[in-house]
């Protein structure tokens, strides 16, 4: 399991990513920040070498926090097959993938198994979601956010963003990480598509399943509170990694030091 501060960097984007990852150098965030914690602290201001007169007023920059997403071609997607539905985010969804996950370094393994069930199984075109987050935080590329989910229950997934969660969370437990980078998802889809966090629903909620688990489906309203927070705390920006980028952290994961 990586450490957290180690996690923090690759999640969030706080300045370059471990020993040796040069890629990724942005100003580093100043103050704590405690993503997925009971609270979100306030970002201070850079200190200066002297403080100021009583009555200048002081700035205080807040940054908002920046959700890494590993791409396609870095994970080791197949090629699209058909086409795609268009349609425009009115909600987000929460699913789980159903298949129990110990070791996180199978995690990219498991998203080529995933998108190769659904295409050469089901028939899609592609990965049914838009966004995987792994058990260590990581979050993947699906499908376009543009493209209509697909589902295999009864309900029809045009307007929904669908975020899953690798795991099985009727005999296992999502981790803090994962939950952690879940709600920056919300809370990104959030502020991008303009819904409201009350949209937030679990697959069960929608069709006749199990789906996304039971431990999942019972955090759902504290991952409501938690994107609520960070919303207000920060903000959420989401960047996708250039394939490069994204394979080096893929290499990682698949060697357990992330």
């Amino acid at each position: 399991m990586v450490g957290r501060r180690r996690f923090l960097k690759l999640i969030l984007g706080l300045g370059s990513v471990g020993a040796g990852f040069g890629w990724l150098n942005r100003p580093p965030l100043v103050g704590p920040v405690m993503l997925g914690q009971a609270s979100f602290e306030s970002v201070a201001a850079t200190a200066t070498t002297r403080p100021p007169p009583a009555s200048a007023p002081v700035s205080v920059s807040v940054q908002p926090i920046e959700l890494l997403v590993i791409p396609k071609h870095a994970w080791g997607a197949a090629p699209i097959v058909g086409t795609f539905v268009e349609h425009e985010i009115t909600r987000i969804t929460i699913h789980h993938t159903a298949s129990l996950l110990d070791d996180n370094t199978d995690a990219p393994g498991r998203m080529r198994e995933h998108q190769a069930y659904h295409q050469q199984d089901l028939g899609w075109p592609d990965l049914a979601y838009h966004y995987i987050v792994d058990r260590n935080g990581h979050i993947y590329e699906g499908r376009p956010v543009w493209a209509v989910g697909d589902t295999s229950t009864n309900y029809d997934p045009a307007g929904h963003l669908l975020i899953c969660c690798e795991g099985e969370f009727n005999s296992q437990l999502p981790s803090e990480p994962q939950l952690a980078s879940t709600a920056g998802l919300i809370a990104w889809g959030s502020s991008k598509f303009g819904v409201g966090l009350d949209t937030v629903l679990g697959h069960r909620d929608l069709a006749s399943t199990s789906c996304p688990g039971d431990a999942m489906y019972d955090r759902l309203d504290s991952l409501v509170t938690r994107s609520d927070r960070l919303l207000g705390d920060f903000g959420v920006t989401l960047t996708t990694l250039d394939d490069r980028s994204g394979l080096v952290v893929v290499a990682e994961i698949e060697a357990g030091r992330v």
